[in-house]
């Protein structure tokens, strides 16, 4: 392939927001806003169904908890009392799991937010399935939400479907129906009691809902992307890369990351995590501690931890987009030379690269 050279600055924002898809950060940052609009589509267009789902949700796990309580077998039990509860959606036991009587049905629009964020069509994708586990919502194990889905001119097209399957332990007791529906009303009560906080969870099921569906999407997306540009993989190399070495291996959770790092920053920080260790040759190596070690003693010197990162992330590319900000960091004429020997060596071994220099040295790549 290629290099090309910017001297002094040059934004490249664009080229990487449009290779992120090849960078696993990138596809995750790509599925949450994704499924954040398609999730208010989806609120917009069915918000009654949803809220009648999340109760269904809470009055099973009711119900279940309250058979726990009584020490009561829940395969002995449900099957005769289920179609005679009050549920907010009717239920039913097939082969000894709890569904819901009718499957519910999404229809929403996705090829256009799709376009949005890729840049890529997307017209019709095979069927699929996922599950989604509900026990953090519920605290009932075994709890799932399942779902169906296909791509067909541009919509996305839902089936869901929940699955509990029915427990054969404790005692073969007679509950009869009346005493459940009086534990539903108690339910009903409270659920309605936490009204303030029931919007919040009822995006976090849709959120958990949308991005399991979409995540086998976007990675066919990607296959195409991949297929089409010809490339496999994005590589950004920021400036500042000691402080970026350290950010990735300290104690800073995702929040915290997004609110001191730009998003191209952090696809590196969490390159970097998953690297592993990395002999970089003439004894020096970076491990996957994020200790950088010259003949197995610790370096921190910043030119040390500039170049280490640099060759780290660079070495064993391979069909990439490789963005260099300011290789020459911290760097004698002498390392500055190395740099650029590998820069060019990467270049002519199937490579894009893209250098962003306040040194004419690298002009020369």
């Amino acid at each position: 392939m290629t290099c090309y050279i910017f001297y002094g600055y040059k934004d490249l924002s664009d080229l990487i927001e449009k290779y992120k898809i090849l960078d696993d950060e990138g596809l995750e940052n790509i599925k949450k806003k994704v499924s954040w609009e398609l999730n208010f589509r989806l609120e917009r267009a069915y918000e009654d169904l949803i809220r009648k789902l999340y109760f269904t949700l809470f009055e099973v796990a009711s119900v279940y908890r309250e058979l726990a309580f009584r020490n009561a077998n829940p395969s002995y039990i449900l099957p005769s009392v289920i179609p005679s509860l009050n549920t907010t959606l009717e239920l039913t036991v097939v082969d000894g799991v709890i569904r819901l009587k009718e499957s519910l049905l999404f229809d929403i629009r996705v090829s256009d937010v799709i376009r949005r964020f890729t840049g890529f069509e997307l017209e019709n994708v095979s069927s699929n399935s996922i599950s989604i586990d509900l026990s953090r919502y519920t605290g009932v194990k075994n709890f799932f939400l399942n779902a169906k889905m296909e791509v067909s001119s541009g919509n996305l097209h839902t089936e869901v479907n929940i699955k509990l399957p029915l427990e054969n332990k404790g005692f073969n007791r007679e509950i009869s129906a009346d005493e459940l529906n009086k534990v539903l009303v108690v339910t009903a009560r409270e659920t309605n009691q936490k009204a303030i906080g029931i919007h919040q969870q009822l995006t976090d099921i849709s959120q958990s809902l949308i991005e399991s569906i979409l995540e086998p999407i976007l990675y066919d997306v990607r296959e195409e992307f991949i297929k089409k540009e010809g490339v496999s993989e994005l590589i950004y190399v920021p400036y500042a890369r000691p402080f970026i070495l350290s950010a990735s291996f300290s104690a800073l959770n995702n929040e915290e990351e997004a609110q001191l790092f730009s998003e191209k920053c952090r696809m590196t920080i969490h390159k970097l995590k998953k690297l592993g260790d990395r002999d970089l040759g003439d004894g020096l190596k970076l491990t996957k501690e994020g200790r950088v070690l010259k003949n197995n003693t610790e370096v921190k010197e910043p030119s040390t931890l500039s170049f280490a990162v640099l060759k780290a992330l660079i070495s064993k590319a391979k069909n990439a987009i490789i963005i260099i900000e300011y290789p020459e960091e911290y760097q004698t004429e002498e390392k500055k030379a190395e740099i650029l020997d590998e820069i060019k060596k990467i270049s002519e071994t199937g490579n894009r690269v893209y250098i962003i220099t306040a040194d004419k040295m690298f002009t020369n790549c």
